[in-house]
């Protein structure tokens, strides 16, 4: 091993050395970055001088129209008359431009919340029109409205009837059979007018969709049950053999 002392210290020189070598490297580094940033700062004050030069030279202006205006205030006082006027309307315009700017905006923020709102209803009608409940509810519609549209036949009928026995009552011959006959048929015809009535209260409540599954069935139950009775009460007690059932 060499002890000696001169290589001992040549050796402490190169470490030396390296070590200020990577100094010298980092501050190279941090020598680059404060010149970028001083070429930054450079650029923004060479920026907001110009900036403040406009500025300065609009307020020049503002200050040549100012005193302009004064001096034609001076010697033409209608003159300055209507030039103020014109400022006042001028501001006047620039206030309604700023808040139809304002207002536009608010309206392009509100149709596209619409939009977004309409594309989700139809997102929604797409998918109740596709479900399985939405179908049977669409038959289940047609059927109430086949059966309707049968008794709005019948009722057309009834009322010919009516009409009809109405006349016959007015002849002498038969009266007393005529009169049993024609009240048989205005009960008859009442009773067919409340059951309806109750069928379309409770389609209403159907429609609205406000109710409890069991309660739907109970109505959709019940009305089942009112068609199957009148059509057994015109099948049992029509016109023919109603005069029992008056008795």
């Amino acid at each position: 091993m060499i002890n000696n002392p001169d290589f001992s210290e040549v050796k402490q020189l190169f470490a030396e050395n390296e070590e200020l070598t990577k100094l010298y490297q980092r501050n190279n580094l941090i020598h680059e970055e404060f010149q970028k940033r001083i070429e930054d700062l450079r650029r923004k004050i060479v920026n907001e001088t110009h900036v403040s030069e406009i500025g300065m030279i609009e307020l020049k202006e503002e200050k040549d129209i100012t005193l302009r205006i004064k001096k034609l205030h001076f010697k033409k006082p209608d003159e300055y008359k209507k030039v103020r006027e014109c400022t006042e309307e001028v501001h006047e315009m620039k206030e309604k431009i700023i808040q139809n700017a304002s207002l536009e905006a608010r309206c392009m923020e509100s149709y596209n919340i619409l939009k977004d709102n309409v594309k989700d209803l139809e997102t929604y009608i797409g998918d109740l029109e596709a479900s399985n409940k939405f179908q049977s509810l669409k038959i289940e519609c047609k059927q109430l409205e086949n059966q309707i549209n049968e008794y709005v036949c019948m009722e057309k009928e009834k009322k010919d009837e009516l009409m009809r026995l109405s006349l016959e009552y007015l002849h002498p011959s038969k009266w007393q059979q005529n009169l049993i006959k024609l009240i048989a048929l205005r009960k008859k015809k009442l009773f067919q007018q409340c059951g309806f009535k109750i069928i379309r209260r409770n389609n209403k409540l159907l429609e609205e969709g406000n109710i409890s599954e069991i309660r739907r069935q109970k109505i959709q139950h019940l009305n089942q049950k009112i068609f199957d009775d009148l059509r057994h009460f015109d099948k049992v007690f029509g016109i023919n053999d109603f005069i029992p059932f008056a008795e």
